[in-house]
């Protein structure tokens, strides 16, 4: 169930998401244009190399998104601050920081709906679904994509509400919610059928199929399933014939009919070896064994566990490998060679945990990598506060300078004011002084 979510989720970003492709001549060609672009236009180059390092280098596609989202902020481009916000949501699921995906695809939205760009919109409320269907969180989930749907069914949009109404079938599946699954497949497969779309009626009906299956409505299930093979022999399409094919044998093994399990399971093993996919034929190997051990026929079952190995170890199938020694664990202890039961059961322990110490390592390798990216956020932001406090300085400072300024100019004024008003006060003085001694000779000389 974990790896058909995985993949679920993997062709949902595809579909959500086209990368251009890492191409190192387009990259120089974006940054030689860097140097030559007005400050505006940056966010979109800044935009662009992010994208193109998206599928190879996740660290330095963060750095270069997070530029082009400074640009867009600063001369207040919402176009351009959408995109990037749109590639941090993707870049962090990718590297399985949903939190910080959520955040991001978060803010796109609201850009978004102020622009009111509804197809926008529903693609991004999309990504957030996929990111809680990541986490396991099936209601929000669903609360995302059926706001998807109803912009998708207002605009017309009858291929995207097909695939939609196929997507909240699987959520329903995963979440063991059979009976809406089912409705919404329903739904999703008389969508495609007025669209006479034969590629997506296979998919889903494979999906209905899975459904029937694990209700236990193994007569449903097959008619599915055949109706899908019949459908699918208009198509050359091996991949999916031969996944078609490994469905019908698991449930033909369900109900004990072993010759037409053994039969279709073989079908899909001649169809795969002319593919070259080694995990699938090392898988089929493995299911064919697992036939002739129910069969009781264990010489044969452990023949093609061998053959399973074989291929497995060639290509370094690890999770395949596990399945094949607990295989032959199983059988041998059936048969009473308890000796190589044992050795198998070694095997099948000591590759689990060899597996799970691997998961490990990668997982404190994620850890001291997100480590590292915090240490380097957090400089970052250092850096910026240092940055504004230096120039929050160099304000104060033009402030204070400038304050100097105007009082020593105020003060020369005020001197020059007060300079002649002494000497316009000293002026009077000397006149009213004149004008009293002549007053006084006047006064002796008429005596």
């Amino acid at each position: 169930m974990l790896n058909k979510i995985k993949v679920f989720l993997l062709v949902q970003f595809i579909l959500c998401f086209a990368f251009s492709g890492y191409s190192t001549d387009r990259i120089d060609s974006l940054t030689s244009k860097l140097l030559n672009v007005n400050d505006f236009d940056k966010a979109k180059l800044y935009n662009q190399l992010a994208n193109e390092y998206i599928p190879v280098l996740p660290d330095k596609a963060i750095e270069f998104a997070d530029k082009a989202l400074d640009y867009a902020l600063q001369y207040k481009n919402k176009q351009e601050e959408a995109s990037a916000l749109n590639y941090l949501g993707l870049i962090y699921y990718n590297i399985s920081e949903y939190d910080k995906s959520l955040q991001y695809y978060q803010r796109a939205v609201k850009i978004a709906m102020k622009v009111g760009k509804k197809e926008e919109i529903a693609n991004i409320m999309k990504k957030i679904g996929i990111v809680y269907v990541n986490q396991g969180k099936y209601d929000k989930a669903l609360l995302y994509y059926q706001q998807t749907l109803n912009i998708y069914i207002r605009l017309g949009y009858k291929t995207k509400e097909g695939q939609l109404l196929s997507d909240i079938g699987k959520i329903y599946y995963y979440s063991g919610n059979n009976s809406k699954s089912l409705n919404f497949y329903q739904k999703a497969l008389e969508t495609f059928e007025l669209l006479d779309n034969k590629q997506e009626i296979i998919n889903i009906l494979n999906n209905l199929g899975a459904v029937y299956d694990e209700d236990q409505q193994y007569k449903k299930a097959l008619d599915i399933y055949n109706k899908a093979i019949s459908l699918l022999s208009s198509f050359n399409k091996p991949d999916e014939e031969s996944i078609l094919l490994i469905n019908i044998g698991n449930t033909y093994i369900k109900i004990k009919q072993y010759n037409n399990a053994l039969n279709v399971l073989n079908e899909a093993l001649h169809i795969v070896e002319k593919t070259n996919n080694y995990n699938r034929i090392a898988d089929i190997y493995n299911k064919i064994g697992d036939v002739y051990k129910f069969n009781r026929d264990y010489s044969k079952a452990i023949d093609h566990y061998f053959k399973s190995i074989k291929v497995a170890k060639e290509n370094l199938l690890t999770s395949v490998l596990i399945t094949d020694y607990k295989s032959l664990y199983e059988v041998y202890y059936v048969i009473d060679n308890y000796k190589s039961a044992l050795e198998y059961y070694q095997k099948y322990i000591n590759k689990k945990d060899s597996l799970l110490a691997e998961e490990s390592n990668k997982h404190a390798n994620q850890v001291e990598h997100d480590l590292i990216n915090e240490r380097q956020k957090h400089e970052k932001e250092l850096l910026q506060k240092d940055k504004h406090i230096y120039q929050s300085e160099l304000v104060k400072r033009k402030v204070i300078y400038i304050s100097l300024i105007i009082s020593t100019f105020l003060l020369i004024v005020f001197i020059v004011i007060f300079s002649n008003l002494i000497i316009k006060n000293k002026k009077y003085h000397n006149i009213i002084s004149e004008q009293n001694t002549e007053f006084e000779k006047l006064k002796i000389n008429k005596h």
